[in-house]
């Protein structure tokens, strides 16, 4: 198998056909997830053991880092489950928009850069000059994305966020006075975020473009097909569902002119978040909703729309058992509502080996009825 990994040339010419065949049935698969034409949940499974490179080693060298992510997700590979195989590289999220603007950039060890807050209040903001999409973080943002698709070995694919959403930006560019502006000063804050929306969708179209990316087409980070945009949106649980209504949901509405349906990542902890979903259904942008800790935020009992019907929902659930999957076909959310017709579910597990991965994916087939040697 490291002759796959390693030496394009050597690939096994059937192998590297499989993967591609199979990708292309996966993009369809998620096509037809996400226009709710099928009741079919996807599975992705993730063997506990994976040692992928930190955001920073991509950073220090690509090449080392790149080599190390495709070997260590070689056993996710090999599980054959609902998975495009997907190298992601997120190491510019927080600093390429922040870096037009000048701000200095603090490197955090096996983590991402962050830029130091470089406005006191949104009226200093909006007195510097609208900044180009240009600067020396671009550049290297842009042939990080040329080097990668060079290494990328075939059947797989690159996942490469290029910023966090405005919101976030907001934050990290002025810290918790941001905060206290939405309330002293909307019209500002306004204006702000609408600034950065159309820096961020600048950069956007910049990259897809790059990653050789068609309109309503995006690589989660998960290792799904999305038709739209994913748009990390991790600040808006801080927002009072009155600022979300009020400041969120005409940003997205400009995110999806351009490119394309949403779905919005937000972690639902240590931060309640239960107020933001019930807010985001008033918007036809949203396709979506991801996080990485579990359903019960947006489909438990708790939850005040648990029985939407409208936004799609990605996040993980404990499945290392046949038994935890027979529970889960029986949780309301699931049992209840069809997922053809109203809105996707999409699940992500961990399991200890690849060999327990195939077969709890062969039982997942099977209680859906579908092919029990994985999607063709």
């Amino acid at each position: 198998m490291m002759l796959f990994i390693y030496d394009r040339m050597k690939y096994n010419h059937q192998y590297t056909m499989n993967q591609i065949e199979k990708n292309d049935s996966l993009i369809k698969l998620y096509s037809d997830i996400f226009a709710v034409r099928t009741d079919y949940i996807p599975l992705i499974i993730t063997p506990k053991d994976m040692s992928l490179p930190k955001p920073d080693e991509f950073s220090n060298n690509l090449k080392t880092a790149f080599q190390k992510a495709i070997h260590a997700s070689q056993a996710k590979a090999e599980i054959n489950a609902d998975w495009l195989p997907i190298i992601n590289i997120s190491y510019f999220q927080c600093i390429a928009i922040p870096s037009i603007f000048k701000a200095t950039i603090v490197n955090i060890p096996e983590s991402e850069p962050i830029p130091k807050p470089l406005f006191s209040s949104v009226q200093q903001a909006l007195e510097v000059p609208i900044p180009e999409l240009k600067g020396s973080i671009i550049e290297k943002l842009l042939a990080d994305i040329s080097q990668a698709q060079k290494l990328l070995p075939e059947g797989w694919n690159l996942s490469f966020p290029p910023t966090a959403s405005p919101f976030d930006l907001a934050t990290l560019l002025l810290g918790d006075s941001f905060f206290a502006d939405m309330i002293l000063s909307p019209s500002e804050c306004k204006a702000f975020l609408q600034l950065l929306t159309e820096l961020c969708i600048e950069l956007f179209t910049l990259v897809k473009k790059h990653l050789g990316l068609g309109e309503n087409q995006w690589i989660t980070n998960r290792g799904i097909f999305f038709p739209g945009l994913r748009l990390p949106c991790d600040t808006i649980v801080n927002y009072s569902p009155a600022l979300i209504e009020k400041f969120v949901l005409p940003v997205l509405e400009s995110f999806a002119k351009e490119l394309g349906p949403l779905c919005l990542h937000f972690c639902t902890e240590p931060a309640p978040a239960g107020h933001v979903l019930p807010v985001l259904l008033k918007s036809d942008s949203v396709l979506a909703v991801d996080n990485w800790q579990g359903f019960n935020v947006f489909a438990g009992d708790n939850s005040p729309v648990h029985s939407q019907r409208k936004i799609s929902l990605i996040s993980t659930h404990d499945l290392s058992s046949e038994e935890k999957i027979d529970a889960f076909f029986e949780l309301p959310f699931v049992k209840n509502i069809s997922r053809k017709n109203n809105r996707a579910i999409v699940v992500a597990t961990e399991t200890d080996s690849v060999e327990t991965g195939k077969i709890l994916y062969k039982y997942w087939q099977k209680k859906q009825n579908h092919d029990s040697e994985g999607i063709q």
